[in-house]
């Protein structure tokens, strides 16, 4: 019997060439190789794709990835990875359209285009502009503006990038808090009701907002508490009012513990 094998190549060592943002156990897990796997030219063409697909989603729009695999012995494989990332997409400038107040529009796009420009053009980056926007809206009353992916127009060789936030023209709404004592109107509209980031689909938020209130004047101790709630429309601004009676604060006086104690009822208290 006569049993005749093949020896298998094996992995002496994994490079990769003018690499950043990653390390290479990053680099390896993200391309889904090891080496067991890294040898297999279908698995290694794909894990070389998925890291030029992160290069580009982190704003290297033109990257590239090479790989070679050297024999340095009969069964000794070393396997070089090349990446070549190039330039970033960076943005240029940043509008917003439909904001009837000329002068917040332009606010806006001042503040947003100070720290934002010239960053790298990336999903992240977008996600940081949204936020950003939305805090500027709800500072200022639109609650109820939607914020959708911006359109995107790239200049000729696509290295820079002009960014354009098309907005849905809503109702401004002011929120005045009246009659609080315990908690300032202040405290009340940031840390209660958070209306730096508050946005709503509804147009019956007011609600919402009441109820919150609500909710938090009794888990402090104002079980008693009750809100009325105004809406008056002035010019283009609709005015929600909220006027606050606390009520007593209520404290506990006393524990009453009965039943069969094992211990004398002052240990419970």
């Amino acid at each position: 019997l006569s049993l005749i094998g093949e020896a298998s190549p094996r992995v002496q060592k994994i490079e990769f060439f003018d690499m950043s943002e990653l390390n290479e156990k990053e680099a390896l897990g993200l391309m889904g190789l090891n080496e067991l796997n890294i040898l297999d030219e279908d698995k290694i063409k794909v894990g070389t794709s998925l890291l030029v697909d992160h290069y580009k989603k982190i704003g290297y729009r033109f990257a590239e990835v090479k790989y070679k695999i050297n024999s340095t012995t009969v069964f000794d494989k070393v396997v070089q990875f090349f990446v070549n990332k190039k330039f970033k997409t960076q943005i240029t400038s940043i509008r917003v359209e439909n904001i009837d107040n000329e002068p917040l529009k332009k606010r806006i796009e001042d503040k947003l285009n100070k720290k934002f420009r010239l960053a790298t053009l990336n999903q992240d980056t977008i996600n940081k502009i949204n936020q950003n926007l939305r805090q500027h809206l709800s500072t200022n009353g639109y609650f109820l503006t939607p914020i959708s992916n911006p359109q995107i127009a790239f200049s000729a060789d696509e290295l820079s990038a002009k960014v354009n936030f098309k907005l849905t023209k809503t109702t401004k709404y002011n929120v005045e808090i009246l009659n609080a004592e315990s908690y300032s109107s202040t405290y009340l509209k940031d840390e209660v009701l958070k209306l730096k980031n508050y946005s709503s689909k509804e147009k019956s938020f007011a609600a919402e907002m009441l109820e919150k209130i609500k909710t938090f004047y009794i888990s402090m101790g104002y079980p008693h508490v009750s809100i009325e709630f105004f809406e008056v429309t002035e010019a283009d601004v609709i005015k929600l009012k909220f006027k606050i009676t606390e009520g007593p604060f209520v404290k506990i006086r006393n524990l009453k513990i009965i039943g069969q104690l094992s211990r004398p009822e002052s240990y419970y208290q």
